[in-house]
């Protein structure tokens, strides 16, 4: 005896079943008793042929140049792509959130001012600088800026840039940094405090000239990940797609390729919720099993990265591995499968790259269950008859059918 799980997935009208009561959940189970393995057709030609398990590849690429950046989602394709040169800090705005990168794709760099804290405000002396160490953002998690690195291990609720009050619930700042913009000038810089949401901060030339108070306020930017800031043009700048809205960030960003060796690289960063599994030395038709691998998953948003392209010196051109598989557990609980399959640098940054959605973690909810039916159910042989009132249906309605491993066997519109 063979077990099917039969779910519906109607693109539009479907929403996720997330820590609630189930009112209708269509969950049917449908036995078969003559052979196992056998395929099920019905009279309507559904056809669900167990070697059948995913869509076919969705072909695409993105231009990100030297100074842009794409936000990509797997249903949508692009989401926006834009200039990635005009701010200088990103300020986490999620409601616990404090992480505070820096631009270091625009060729930012960040110091912690060591010879005193910020009291010493009045006194800062960079003569010294080509000796300090640089800090940068993590590449692994969205949550830890360049400005966090910088935690002491001695001190309890210390988050880097200020230290987290128990009493006030208030994060205040205790350190001077030492930033040096693209443009090549340096100023200096104290994050005063984040306080009811908002982060409140000056920053001036070394010699203290051209002072500036400014905040940002995380309730300016609700529903995304960061609000940006520019002090060259001392702005505040709404610029990244809500954080709903995307999956995966082609950019350019710092990463260590090697012990010691940092290197602006071009690569992908997943949104901040994501999971990826990483599958090498697998072709990459063979690889769906593994989508399945739990163990394989992790959170890091490098996971994709930069490192499936190599650089040929003697063509002068990159070559993209063909035995490496990604695949991306998104919000909306699909399996995604992702193949890079070109790269084009020298400026222009185009990647290349297949998706294909090719399964399933989670359950939907039918709102309305005289709308589909199963008959029979439990079926009897080989047929059974899918119903459906395609009168009360979006037209953009699609039926996904998945097996008990959750992997495609049928898609149709």
């Amino acid at each position: 005896m063979t077990e099917y799980q039969l779910f519906s997935h109607f693109v539009g009208n479907y929403k996720p079943i997330i820590m609630k009561k189930i009112t209708t959940l269509f969950s049917l189970f449908l036995m078969f008793s003559y052979v196992i393995g056998q395929n099920l057709t019905n009279s309507y030609n559904l056809d669900i042929s167990l070697n059948s398990s995913s869509f076919s590849f969705n072909q695409a690429s993105v231009t990100i140049g030297s100074t842009n950046q794409s936000y990509y989602d797997f249903e949508n394709g692009e989401i926006t792509n834009i200039s990635n040169s005009d701010w200088d800090l990103a300020f986490g705005v999620s409601n616990y959130g404090s992480g505070i990168r820096i631009n270091d794709a625009n060729e930012t760099k960040l110091y912690v001012y060591p010879n005193g804290d910020k009291n010493d405000w009045e006194t800062v002396d960079i003569s010294n600088i080509s000796s300090w160490m640089e800090i940068l953002n993590s590449d692994t998690s969205w949550s830890i800026g360049a400005f966090n690195q910088n935690q002491n291990p001695n001190v309890q609720f210390d988050l880097g840039w200020g230290t987290y009050s128990l009493i006030t619930h208030f994060i205040t700042g205790d350190s001077i940094h030492i930033l040096k913009l693209s443009d090549g000038n340096y100023k200096k810089l104290i994050l005063e405090q984040l306080a009811g949401g908002t982060y409140y901060f000056k920053y001036a030339d070394i010699d203290g000239s051209n002072e500036v108070n400014d905040s940002i306020s995380k309730s300016d930017f609700s529903g995304k990940n960061f609000g940006y800031y520019s002090i060259q043009n001392s702005q505040v700048i709404d610029r990244e797609p809500m954080a709903n809205s995307w999956d995966l960030l082609f950019t350019k960003y710092v990463s260590e390729v090697a012990p010691g060796a940092l290197y602006g690289v071009t690569g992908v960063l997943t949104n901040a919720g994501l999971e990826t599994a990483k599958v090498e030395g697998i072709a990459v038709n063979e690889s769906n099993e593994y989508a399945y691998n739990n163990s394989l998953y992790s959170s890091k948003i490098n996971t994709i990265g930069w490192d499936w392209k190599s650089y040929d010196m003697s063509t002068e051109s990159y070559n993209i591995y063909d035995d490496l598989t990604y695949f991306i557990k998104n919000n909306d609980d699909n399996i995604w499968k992702l193949v890079m399959t070109g790269y084009v640098g020298s400026g222009v940054g185009t990647i290349s790259f297949n998706t294909e959605q090719i399964g399933f973690t989670g359950q939907y909810e039918i709102e309305n269950e005289t709308l589909f039916n199963v008959y029979p159910n439990p079926a009897v042989g080989s047929d059974v008859s899918i119903l459906y009132d395609i009168d009360q249906l979006d037209i953009n309605n699609r039926l996904d059918i998945f097996d008990m491993n959750g992997r495609i066997v049928k898609s149709m519109k």
